[in-house]
């Protein structure tokens, strides 16, 4: 999960999984997060939905190579072949957007975890794609990477992703009908 933040995508995916497993086993995973404050809330909230022993918080920043992780470290965190999965709800809200924004947001939210830091709110997915791509962290052929987008973001995001090498899956809706998460494959 990149930029876990409070963890609740890995957390809940986890339980989900696992609740449904029958003699499969369980699944874990890890979650990287720049802010030791979201990552220690994150630990917090594994322990209380009793998935701790499934779940390893780290600090990791997507914009850097293998996330900031010396080669020894990502040897350790990440798997030979990659993840079978990857979440990310990445800062996506654009420098036009940080305005018109409710103050009960920009109060409360840390400005890295909400901005990505250009006009439509994309560099956070370029960066991903390529980190993605190149450090080896998604399963190829069978992994599949998740991403949270914001509303009209779904054509950028998707052209960014097919141009790096990725295969789009699927577009999902939120209770709005409107455009939240989009699926893709690395052949």
């Amino acid at each position: 999960d990149i930029g876990t933040g409070s963890g609740c995508l890995l957390i809940s995916f986890i339980k989900e999984i696992n609740s449904r497993s029958t003699n499969t086993g369980t699944i874990s995973g890890v979650g990287l997060d720049v802010c030791p404050n979201a990552l220690a809330v994150a630990k917090e909230n594994a322990d209380r939905h009793g998935v701790s022993k499934d779940c390893q918080f780290l600090a990791g920043d997507f914009r850097k190579p293998i996330f900031g992780f010396t080669n020894e470290e990502a040897r350790k965190y990440i798997p030979e072949n990659g993840f079978d999965f990857v979440l990310c709800n990445p800062p996506y809200i654009s420098t036009k957007e940080m305005e018109s924004l409710p103050y009960s947001v920009k109060a409360f939210e840390p400005y890295g975890a909400l901005f990505g830091d250009d006009e439509l709110g994309l560099a956070p997915y370029s960066q991903i794609a390529t980190r993605l791509l190149h450090d080896n962290v998604l399963k190829k052929g069978s992994g599949k990477a998740v991403l949270e987008i914001g509303m009209n973001q779904g054509p950028f995001v998707r052209r960014i992703f097919t141009e790096t090498g990725f295969r789009f899956l699927a577009a999902v809706k939120d209770l709005s009908h409107i455009e939240r998460c989009l699926v893709f494959a690395l052949d």
